[in-house]
């Protein structure tokens, strides 16, 4: 929500009797004509009228109140605060000022006291709409999703109309993955205000993950008819475009974007990944002048790192692309807060866990309309794009992309609070796996028999994903270890779950950690996974392909061949890479860069010791990773 949403939220508390009856025709006279300057945007004239106020009468409550919402509208916080809390002290029994005093804690990122004044303010008003939508908006900050879908819930009760309560609850719903209810919710918003440009926008941005990019494009045109300078729709309607193949147009959606904001970072960060830089590029000076600007956001300052590392990296420049990369990758683990630690914690769970001896349960048969899963895991940039691409172009598979399903699934059942897992094998959960998950395919709304769902990081629920759904079929790309921490470390991902990809020794120590988990999973479920090597592959793509197939229970088809002239939706980092052929080489990349590289290589000697040939991509073929 913009400051300007959060100003037309504000309310005006009711008056109260001046302290002086001497002074009270005037100072009622001098507070409603503030009130008429306030609420037609003359601040100024308000604010001298508030203080002429105060000065005859400092116990004021409404007129503290109102000029602190003044403070607030004109970036002054600190004051604002101060102000309404001195309202408060005069007069807590008005909820509107508790509401109001929280919309300013939170701007100032004090999001736990912005919860306590929400909730003094429903204390007061347990009907007040305004402080429980409010109060969605700080949980959703701190992470507790289903707990601000609640607090939206709640307010719609109150307020069935609430356009902006049902637009927030379309974006927790989006995040929680569940983009059919997301999509109800912002077409609900809609039919209340159906110039919502903000509703139309996001709207794209579900549409878009559930692969409906044509769909998606239409809305995010749609929010552009209402407001031409919406630079965020124009970012993410390009990152459709680049999903779609169609470089050239998202380029000019990129373009468009940044004319509107020039300083946009993560426009630059995507115009960065889909073009090749030369000497000499106008961007490259933009870019620059940007990061020198000591004003911008640590947020800002790693997206435009990003860029100038890829932008340099394109130049051979390799000492200053590195450097880029690696204040990048240091700005962005700061923001998430990652310890290796947590996932060591995680791994170690799910090993004593499936330890235990003997099958689980036998789960109940799937209904018939619904598609057969085949699950590619493996480290995010293994070449899990390529293999689901390849899988895709056969005329009996569906690519469904990187499914939320499986986390949200084993989520729901042992981290329903957000608190940390707590696993059991208790057999109301595993079906609770089982049901969420065949429930989300027969989402799909997809006529073909087989499914693939691309997460990566899926890796770590096999043993629940082998134990509850007995008739999938589990791919694991195995890739260059070196290789695959390189193409993580040199990306920016807008995702929170990849803090380990932001630091070469935590690449290192978690690629070390999926080795081990994946080794216990074999030993667990022997026969159960096939290993897609991705070198191999490049190197006897038929024959691979031919292997592939036959372990996923498909016929041969040529088609898988020329994965490359499939036409289909792909929202990964690969999703310029796929629409070109397979070339060798791809995972000695890295070697450019191996003297900086020292965390890698000492941690994976072998890797670091194999020689390749690489053929030079050319402009048409370049490197495939997924």
């Amino acid at each position: 929500m913009n400051r300007k949403q959060r100003r037309a939220q504000t309310k005006t508390a009711p008056k109260v009797a001046p302290s002086s009856p001497t002074n009270a025709a005037l100072i009622q006279q001098l507070f409603g004509k503030a009130l008429q300057h306030h609420q037609n945007g003359r601040l100024a004239e308000a604010e001298a009228l508030y203080r002429r106020i105060l000065a005859a009468d400092s116990l004021h409550a409404d007129a503290l109140h109102l000029l602190g919402l003044i403070g607030h509208q004109v970036g002054r916080n600190d004051v604002a605060v101060d102000l309404i809390g001195k309202a408060i002290d005069v007069n807590g029994t008005v909820a509107a000022y508790h509401s109001n005093r929280g919309i300013v804690l939170k701007d100032l990122g004090r999001i736990d006291d912005a919860l306590a004044s929400y909730d003094a303010a429903l204390g007061i008003r347990p009907d007040f709409a305004q402080a429980l939508y409010n109060r969605g908006i700080a949980l959703k900050d701190l992470g507790r999703i289903d707990d601000a879908l609640a607090s939206y819930d709640a307010a719609l009760r109150i307020r069935p109309d609430f356009a902006q309560a049902l637009y927030n609850r379309g974006n927790a719903l989006k995040d929680l993955g569940r983009l059919d209810d997301a999509l109800a919710s912002y077409d609900a918003a809609l039919r209340i205000r159906p110039d919502y440009a903000d509703a139309l926008a996001n709207r794209g941005n579900a549409l878009k993950d559930f692969g409906r990019l044509d769909d998606a494009l239409a809305s995010y045109d749609a929010a552009l008819r209402i407001r031409p300078d919406f630079a965020q729709a124009l970012y993410n309607r390009g990152n459709a475009l680049k999903n779609l193949g169609r470089l050239d147009d998202a380029l000019a959606s990129y373009d468009a974007a940044l004319r509107i904001r020039p300083d946009y970072a993560e426009a630059h960060c995507s115009l960065s990944m889909v073009k090749t830089y030369v000497d000499g590029d106008p961007h490259l000076v933009v870019m620059e002048s940007i990061y020198r600007n000591p004003v911008i956001s640590d947020g800002e300052r790693s997206n435009i790192c990003f860029a100038l590392g890829k932008a340099y990296e394109d130049l051979g420049r390799y000492a200053e692309s590195f450097h880029f990369y690696a204040e990048g990758n240091t700005l962005r683990k700061s923001a998430l807060g990652y310890s290796i630690g947590q996932d060591r914690a995680l791994f170690g769970a799910l090993r004593d866990l499936f330890g235990q001896a003997g099958p689980c349960r036998t789960p109940s048969s799937a209904p018939s309309c619904v598609p057969r899963p085949i699950f590619i895991v493996g480290m995010p940039r293994s070449g899990t794009t390529l293999a689901e691409q390849i899988l895709a172009s056969h005329s009996q598979v569906y690519g469904a992309g990187e499914m939320e399903a499986m986390n949200e699934a084993i989520r729901a059942e042992f981290n329903p609070d957000g608190r940390g897992f707590r696993f059991a094998l208790a057999e109301d959960a595993l079906a609770g796996i089982r049901q969420r998950y065949l429930a989300a395919l027969g989402g799909l709304r997809t006529c073909r028999p087989v499914v693939t769902d691309k997460m990566p990081l899926n890796f770590r629920w096999l043993g629940f994903i082998l134990e509850t759904i007995p008739e999938a079929r589990v791919v694991n790309l195995v890739r260059d270890p070196i290789a695959v921490c390189w193409s993580l470390f040199k990306r920016y991902f807008p995702t929170s779950g990849l803090g380990f990809a932001y630091d070469l020794a935590d690449l290192a120590a978690y690629h070390r950690l999926y080795e081990d988990l994946m080794a216990f999973w074999r030993e667990r479920y022997p026969g159960r996974i096939f290993d897609l090597d991705y070198e191999r592959l490049t190197e006897d793509q038929e024959g691979q392909t031919r292997a592939l197939l036959d372990y996923c229970g498909l016929a041969w088809e040529e088609a898988c061949l020329d994965f490359h002239r499939t036409e289909r939706a792909v929202r990964t980092a690969s999703a310029t890479q796929v629409r070109r052929k397979m070339y060798r080489g791809s995972s000695d990349a890295w070697k450019k860069f191996e003297s900086y590289l020292r965390p890698l290589v000492e941690a994976f000697p072998a890797a670091a010791s194999a020689t390749a040939t690489p053929e030079p991509p050319s402009r048409e073929n370049g490197p495939l990773v997924g």
